[in-house]
Order: C-alpha cells, then sequence, then structure tokens
C-alpha cells in the first residue's frame, strides 16, 4: 500500500534565546514566521512540515518512508509492474510565489529517484494509470494567472512523452 502522511517539521527561529533558569515560569515563546501560507481558516497556524509519501505492506508493520523533500507530495499511484509510483507535487523553489504550478512525477523505488513527467506552467495533478500501464491520465491547465480556470483532461505516456490534450471539445 502507498499513500502520502503529513511529517513534522521544526521551523527554527533566527533568534537564538537564553536557556530558561531552573524553576522559571516563562510565556509562550514568540511564533517566529518566515513562510507566505502559514494560516489557514479553521486551522490557524499551520504546523512545520510537509506530506510525505510512504509504503505499508499489506501484511502490517511499520510504514517505509520514501520522500524527504520540504515539499508537499501528492496521492501516490502505484505503477502496473509495481516499481514505480506517479503523484504531483510543487517541487519549484518560488513555490509561496506559484502555488498552482506543480507537475506530475514518477518515483523510482529501485533507488527512490523522482523524474518530472510535466514541464509546464501550471498545475498538473490527479494522475491515474490506465489499465494496461502504458498512459497516464491527469488534470491541470497552462496558468494565466486568472482568478479562476477550467481544469483540462490530459493524456500522456507512462514516461511523460507524448503529452495530449483530450477535452478540449468538452
Amino acid at each position: 500500500m502507498a499513500f502520502n502522511m503529513f511529517v513534522p517539521g521544526k521551523d527554527e527561529s533566527l533568534i537564538k534565546m537564553p536557556a530558561k533558569p531552573e524553576g522559571a515560569k516563562w510565556n509562550t515563546p514568540p511564533t517566529y514566521i518566515d513562510k507566505m501560507n502559514y494560516r489557514g481558516d479553521g486551522q490557524g497556524y499551520l504546523k512545520a512540515g510537509n506530506d510525505q509519501l510512504f509504503t505499508l505492506s499489506i501484511n502490517g508493520g511499520t510504514p517505509k518512508q520514501l520522500t524527504t523533500a520540504e515539499f508537499d507530495h501528492g496521492a501516490p499511484v502505484w505503477s502496473n509492474d509495481g516499481k514505480s509510483l506517479y503523484f504531483s507535487a510543487n517541487f519549484h523553489p518560488e513555490e509561496d510565489f506559484e502555488p498552482a504550478n506543480s507537475e506530475v512525477y514518477k518515483l523510482d523505488l529501485s533507488n527512490n529517484s523522482v523524474t518530472p513527467l510535466t514541464s509546464r506552467f501550471g498545475p498538473d495533478g490527479s494522475p491515474a494509470l490506465s489499465p494496461d500501464g502504458k498512459k497516464i491520465a491527469y488534470t491541470g491547465y497552462d496558468d494565466t494567472f486568472q482568478g479562476y480556470q477550467v481544469e483540462e483532461l490530459y493524456v500522456m505516456n507512462a514516461d511523460g512523452s507524448n503529452s495530449q490534450l483530450i477535452s478540449r471539445r468538452f
């Protein structure tokens, strides 16, 4: 089984506070914020960390963490041969300024290498594998910085080549 799950991280402050003296009662420490997206409606301050990819044997046991990049990873989809996973993520350095610029990626389970399969400016997500494992369907659009854009449906080969828009006439 493959899944994504939040892994807590730690935000380090630029200011190093002195250690609390024995028996002292201090107030809550200051909140250090260095991210553009730091609060969520109904959630308050967002916890440090990211969604990472994991696998778990169907026999149970401990989940194995596959990714460690400081970016959120979307829900994974297995390849037909069980040797790789497909997922979407925004690994771009300017992700805070371009939140809708995700790509579809392939994670090779033999060496944990990650290969981008899409590369355009805009969101590419929700990968779904064809029954024969040769094609990947995904949704997205070319981002033109509008308040709302209609997501389109695309199909590409499993290696990322020959991407085609198939919802043009819908």
